[in-house]
């Protein structure tokens, strides 16, 4: 299994270290918020910025961009596919 370094990045106002990285972590396990934003480095050092508010919106049958129909399972598809009864 590859191995990556992924970095995460947030200024915050706080009234000591402790509590910024309270509030960091607080913020990142904030599902409504925007801090869904990671840089991630394989072993030849290439980055890629991954938005998992983009990547979470995919299709889970065929990889459309425009998953908005969320199944009780928990799965995201798109129109096409649910008209079809892929799920």
């Amino acid at each position: 299994m590859p191995n990556y370094r992924v970095k995460w990045e947030i200024d915050v106002d706080a009234k000591n270290p402790v509590d910024a990285a309270v509030k960091a972590l607080q913020t990142q396990k904030d599902w409504q918020s925007i801090a869904k934003v990671f840089d991630v480095t394989n072993s030849q050092d290439e980055t890629v910025r991954v938005d998992l508010d983009k990547t979470m919106s995919l299709c889970d049958e065929c990889g459309a961009e425009d998953a908005d129909i969320g199944c009780p399972d928990g799965a995201q598809i798109c129109q096409e596919c649910f008209d079809k009864g892929l799920h």
